[in-house]
C-alpha cells in the first residue's frame, strides 16, 4: 500500500523563489528587441491569407505566440492546435470548437478541470467522490491532448491537474478519429504556459469561503545565450476546506518549462510538472430513498469519517521539437511521460434507504493503491505546396502510446447504520498488501490529412487514420498472464468542407467516423465464445463560423447528428459472468442517436465588454429501447454565459456576471441493496428540476501592478443537486453561495 504522505512536498523556500526571479532578469534592451521581433512575426502570419497563391516564410516562434492567449487579454482565441497538428483559426476547423482563454481563466478564477468543464459550452459534469466525468452531446469525454500531441486517455492526473500551469483549455466536440479520439464525446486540448522573452513576474494570493487559501507565483524571462534560452516557473500552494463536513485538501504544484532556439529554424520546448494532492475526510456521495425520493439531508452532510484519506501524486515530463525545413514545411516531435500514483483508505455510508423505517445504510471500507504510467509520442510532417495555381496543405504523421497500470483494491463491508444519525467507524488500518494486477496497453497509428483548395474560397479536407497496433495485456498478482487482446488493423476516414462566404465568415460540413474496441465483451453462451465486433458510428456536422470586429469576436452555430451502432448490450438469454479480463454475455445490437445544435459567442462585443456565451440543445434516443433517452443526465437545454466589462471612463474598474442554467435531468434504473437481509433488486426513477446558478465579479486596479478582486458564486444560494445517480449512491449537492477575494500582482 502506498504509505500516507509518501513524498509530501515542502513549500518552495522564499530564498529559492527570489533566486529564481533574479535569474530571469535579462538585459532590458535585448528582451525588448526579442519581443518586438516576435510580435512582428505574429502580425505577418495573421495578415497572410492561408489560401493565397504565394508560399510565404513562416516563423516557428511566431506560430506559438499566435496560439498563446495569455498576452491577448481576450475571450476570443486567435489560433488553436486543436482539430489538427498546426495552429489554425477556429473557422478553418470543420467541427465545433471552444477555447477558454487565459484571460477568462483568470477572471473567473478557474483553477481545476472540473471548474473549466462547468463553464464549457455543451458540457455537463457527473461528479463522484473518486472522480468526475464530463459529458458532451450525451457521450462521455474520454480523451485529452497536450500541445496538440498524441491522444491520451483521461487519467486521474488529467482530472486533477491544476490549471495554473496551462495557458488555455480547448474542446473539440464530436469524434476526432483522425487523430485517435474516435469516440463522439470529443477531445480536450491543454496548452502549457510558455516562457517569454520579456521578464514577467505574477503573483496571486486568495482567500475564500470555508477557509479556502491559495498562493501562486509565476516568473518568466530570458536565461541567457543572447536570448535564445528562456524559462518559466509556476508554483502553487493551496489549503482549502469545503462546504461539507471533514473535507480538507492540500495541494502543491511545481511547474518549470524552457524554450531553446537551437538554430534559427529549430525550437525546443521542454519541461516538468509535479503535483501533490492530500485529501482528508474525502467527500462522499449521497443515496436516496429506495423509491427515488430525496433524503432531505443538509448540504453539509458527508457520510464518511475525518480520518478517510486519498493521496494523489503526479509527475510529468514533456518535450516538443519544431524543425522548420524550409519556408513551407516543418517537422514536429512531441513526447510526454506521466507517472500517477493514487492511494486511499476511506469509508462511506451508502445504500437505498427504506422510506418507512429509515433503515438501509451500510458502511463500507475501500482501500486501493494504483500506479499508472503513460507515454505518448507524436511525429508529424506538415506543410504547404502549390498545384494548379492554388496552395494546398498536407499533414502526415504517426503516433504511439503505452499505458501501464498496476495496483489493487478491495471493499470491506462493515456494519449497518442510519444515514440520519450515523455512528462513525473507528480507524481501519491500512492493509500491508493485497493482490495486485497490472494492465499494459500499447497503441500505434498513422494519419494523413490533406486540405485541397480547388478555388480560393473553398477547402476540401480528406484524411484518414490507420490503426497499426492496439494490444492490451492483463497480468495477475503472481505474474501470470491472465489474458491478452490484439485488435485488428482499422481504417477510420474523415471528410470535411469549408467555404468562405466572406473573408470573415465560413460555412462548413464534416463527416467523422466513430470507432471503439469491444474485445473484452464476449458473446454467449457462457463462459463466452468470441468478442463483439467494434462499436462504430458516424458523426455528421454542419455549421457557420464568423470573425467579427476585426477578429476580436467569434460567433458560431452548429447542427450535429451522431449515430452510434453495435454497442454491447446484456444478452437476456444468458446469466452474467465476469472474468479477470472479459465478461459475458453480450449482443452488439445497441443503437444510440444524438442530435441537436450549439450556438456560441466569444470575445469583445463592445469596447471593454468581453462575453462568453454558449447555448446547447440535445435530443438523444436509444433506438433499441423504445426511443428512451440513453443519457438522461444530459439536459435538453443548457445555457452558459459569462461577461466582463471594463469601464471606459473608469478603466481601473471592471465588473463581471454570469449564469449556468439547464433544464431538468433524471435518472432511472435498478439497484441491488447491500448488507445483511438484502432483498430483490429495486427499480427507481426520479427527476432533478432545472436550475440557474448566478455568479459575479468585481475587480479594481490599485495601480499598474496590483489588482484586487471579489468573485461570488451561486449568489442566490440555490439548493440543488449538481449530480444525480442511483438510489444507493452518487448524488451530490451543488456548492452553496461562496465568495473569494484575491490580490494579484504583475511586474
Amino acid at each position: 500500500m502506498l504509505p500516507r504522505h509518501l513524498s509530501r512536498l515542502k513549500p518552495l523556500p522564499l530564498h529559492l523563489c527570489l533566486g529564481f526571479t533574479a535569474v530571469f532578469l535579462p538585459d532590458p534592451a535585448r528582451a525588448e528587441t526579442l519581443e518586438v521581433a516576435a510580435k512582428e512575426s505574429v502580425a505577418e502570419e495573421t495578415a497572410e491569407q492561408s489560401h493565397g497563391l504565394e508560399l510565404s516564410a513562416t516563423s516557428v516562434e511566431g506560430e506559438f505566440l499566435a496560439e498563446n492567449t495569455e498576452s491577448s487579454g481576450s475571450y476570443a482565441p486567435g489560433m488553436t492546435a486543436i482539430g489538427g497538428k498546426g495552429p489554425q483559426k477556429l473557422r478553418e476547423i470543420a467541427q465545433s470548437v471552444t477555447v477558454i482563454t487565459n484571460k477568462r481563466l483568470e477572471d473567473q478564477q478557474l483553477k481545476t478541470m472540473d471548474q473549466v468543464m462547468n463553464q464549457m459550452t455543451g458540457v455537463t459534469r457527473k461528479e463522484a467522490w473518486a472522480k468526475n466525468t464530463y459529458v458532451s452531446r450525451g457521450f462521455e469525454i474520454t480523451n485529452v491532448r497536450y500541445e496538440g500531441g498524441a491522444t491520451s486517455t483521461i487519467l486521474d492526473s488529467s482530472r486533477y491537474e491544476d490549471l495554473a500551469q496551462f495557458d488555455s483549455v480547448g474542446l473539440l466536440r464530436g469524434a476526432d478519429g483522425l487523430y485517435g479520439a474516435g469516440e463522439p464525446g470529443g477531445v480536450i486540448n491543454l496548452m502549457y504556459k510558455r516562457p517569454m522573452a520579456e521578464t514577467q513576474v505574477k503573483t496571486l494570493t486568495s482567500a475564500g469561503s470555508w477557509d479556502n487559501y491559495r498562493g501562486e507565483f509565476d516568473v518568466t524571462g530570458t536565461l541567457g545565450l543572447d536570448g535564445r534560452l528562456r524559462g518559466r516557473y509556476v508554483g502553487v500552494l493551496e489549503d482549502k476546506h469545503s462546504f461539507v463536513d471533514y473535507d480538507h485538501k492540500k495541494r502543491n504544484l511545481n511547474y518549470a518549462s524552457f524554450e531553446f532556439d537551437a538554430t534559427e529554424d529549430t525550437l525546443l520546448f521542454f519541461g516538468v510538472s509535479h503535483q501533490r494532492d492530500d485529501l482528508n475526510g474525502v467527500r462522499n456521495t449521497l443515496g436516496r430513498y429506495s423509491d427515488g425520493s430525496d433524503l432531505g439531508l443538509p448540504r453539509s452532510t458527508n457520510l464518511t469519517t475525518p480520518w478517510s484519506w486519498n493521496d494523489i501524486e503526479s509527475t510529468t515530463v514533456f518535450a516538443r521539437l519544431d524543425q522548420q525545413l524550409n519556408d513551407s514545411w516543418k517537422a514536429v516531435a512531441n513526447v510526454r511521460h506521466n507517472i500517477n500514483e493514487n492511494a486511499q483508505n476511506v469509508v462511506e455510508l451508502e445504500n437505498p434507504i427504506d422510506p418507512v423505517t429509515g433503515e438501509g445504510g451500510v458502511w463500507w471500507n475501500n482501500q486501493h493503491d494504483f500506479r499508472t504510467t503513460e507515454t505518448t509520442l507524436d511525429l508529424n510532417l506538415q506543410g504547404a505546396f502549390e498545384l494548379f495555381g492554388h496552395v494546398h496543405d498536407l499533414t502526415v504523421g504517426v503516433d504511439a502510446s503505452k499505458k501501464e497500470g498496476k495496483g489493487g483494491s478491495y471493499w470491506n463491508e462493515l456494519y449497518a447504520d442510519s444515514v440520519f444519525s450515523p455512528t462513525l467507524p473507528p480507524y481501519y488500518p491500512t492493509a500491508e498488501n493485497f493482490p495486485d494486477t497490472s494492465t499494459d496497453v500499447k497503441k500505434v497509428g498513422s494519419y494523413t490529412s490533406l486540405r485541397i483548395r480547388p478555388m480560393d474560397d473553398l477547402s476540401l479536407i480528406v484524411g484518414g487514420r490507420y490503426t497499426l497496433k492496439e494490444d492490451t495485456e492483463y497480468v495477475g498478482a503472481t505474474g501470470e498472464k491472465l489474458s491478452s487482446v490484439e485488435e485488428d488493423p482499422q481504417f477510420v476516414p474523415y471528410y470535411g468542407i469549408v467555404y468562405d462566404l466572406t473573408p470573415t465568415t465560413s460555412l462548413y460540413a464534416s463527416h467523422a467516423e466513430i470507432y471503439k474496441s469491444q474485445a473484452t465483451l464476449l458473446q454467449g453462451p457462457p463462459p463466452g465464445s468470441k468478442a463483439l465486433e467494434p462499436l462504430t458510428g458516424t458523426n455528421y456536422e454542419i455549421g457557420v463560423k464568423s470573425e467579427l470586429a476585426d477578429g476580436r469576436l467569434l460567433a458560431s452555430f452548429a447542427l450535429y447528428r451522431i449515430e452510434k451502432k453495435g454497442e454491447g448490450q446484456t444478452d437476456p438469454n444468458y446469466p452474467r459472468e465476469w472474468g479477470a479480463v472479459t465478461s459475458c454475455c453480450y449482443v452488439g445490437n445497441g443503437y444510440q442517436l444524438s442530435e441537436g445544435f450549439e450556438l456560441e459567442l466569444n470575445g469583445e462585443v463592445l469596447p471593454g465588454l468581453q462575453v462568453a456565451l454558449g447555448y446547447t440543445f440535445n435530443s438523444n434516443e436509444n433506438k433499441r429501447d423504445g426511443d428512451a433517452r440513453f443519457s438522461t443526465h444530459t439536459p435538453r437545454h443548457l445555457f452558459k454565459l459569462w461577461s466582463d466589462y471594463r469601464f471606459q471612463r473608469l478603466p481601473a474598474l471592471s465588473l463581471g456576471a454570469g449564469v449556468v442554467a439547464q433544464s431538468e435531468h433524471s435518472e432511472s434504473g435498478t439497484v441491488v441493496p447491500m448488507g445483511a437481509g438484502a432483498g430483490d433488486s429495486l427499480d427507481y426513477s426520479f427527476v432533478e428540476s432545472g436550475y440557474a446558478i448566478y455568479s459575479a465579479r468585481a475587480a479594481y486596479d490599485l495601480d499598474e501592478h496590483w489588482t484586487v478582486a471579489l468573485n461570488g458564486n451561486n449568489l442566490f444560494d440555490k439548493t440543488y443537486y449538481s449530480t444525480v445517480s442511483s438510489t444507493g449512491y452518487g448524488n451530490l449537492y451543488g456548492e452553496p453561495r461562496s465568495f473569494l477575494v484575491s490580490l494579484s500582482g504583475r511586474f
